[in-house]
């Protein structure tokens, strides 16, 4: 009895040590992707494409309708959403200071597209 209780001890320990390793390989996996998504987003083209997407998405768009197109448009926002949490995104003064200089910028490149 003594020998089935170790090895039930000892596969208990297995899994917590498994799951303590599988949660290490994700939060690696999860800072590269972090990374990819910082760099893609980091040059003027991507900056361009990331408020595309956030624009598409209806990230910063208020909606009161409780209708299907609302939850096409919550399915979006959902996505908006995700892409700011996987480029680092938090709702503090910094980030939100930072994501509105850059909003500024395109803003000001895309007036500028039209004027041409």
């Amino acid at each position: 009895m003594a020998i089935e209780e170790h090895e039930w001890q000892s596969k208990i320990f297995n899994l917590d040590r498994l799951k303590k390793e599988d949660a290490e390989t994700r939060k690696r996996k999860l800072d590269s992707l972090r990374r990819d998504y910082q760099q893609v987003f980091s040059s003027p083209a991507g900056q361009r494409v990331f408020w595309d997407l956030l624009e598409q998405t209806y990230v910063f768009y208020p909606y009161e309708q409780y209708n299907a197109s609302a939850y096409g448009k919550e399915g979006r926002r959902e996505l908006g959403l995700y892409i700011l949490a996987a480029t680092g995104f938090s709702p503090d003064a910094n980030s939100l200071l930072k994501l509105m200089k850059s909003l500024q910028q395109v803003t000001v490149e895309r007036m500028e597209d039209k004027d041409d």
